[in-house]
């Protein structure tokens, strides 16, 4: 009979690599992701600010909002543009990350945009 524990030892080992290669590139990642949903959440708080009072009170407390939620400093407030069309009121957020993950550098591009309906009941979700 012939012992084939070797060969198990060393998928297992294979399969061993291939997770933590997985899991590195998951952790190197994640925090970018997790970034736009923050900002997805400011930018609805935003709006929400901007509806209730005005534009320069909601562009003041974007700052605010921004650092109480921990979003980095590769994220400015000048990244976020205020706009009105068509009777709805717009907030577009758009920002880079340059990421390295196994020796290689990648830009990754995120952007959020929300706005209020014309009756400005209800925040909308803009997507590409």
């Amino acid at each position: 009979m012939v012992n084939r524990r070797g060969d198990s030892t060393l998928s297992k080992l294979i399969w061993a690599g291939l997770v933590l290669a997985m899991l590195y590139g998951a952790a190197t990642v994640y925090p970018a992701f997790l970034v736009k949903f923050k900002l997805g959440e400011v930018v609805q708080i935003i709006l929400l600010e901007w509806r209730d009072h005005n534009k320069a009170r909601a562009k003041s407390r974007l700052a605010v909002e921004m650092k109480k939620r921990d979003i980095p400093d590769y994220v400015y407030t000048e990244d976020c543009e205020f706009f009105t069309q068509q009777q709805e009121k717009h907030l577009d957020c758009w920002w880079e990350v340059d990421l390295e993950l196994f020796g290689y550098k990648r830009t990754l591009d995120f952007s959020v945009h929300k706005y209020l309906d014309a009756n400005e009941n209800a925040v909308w979700v803009y997507e590409d």
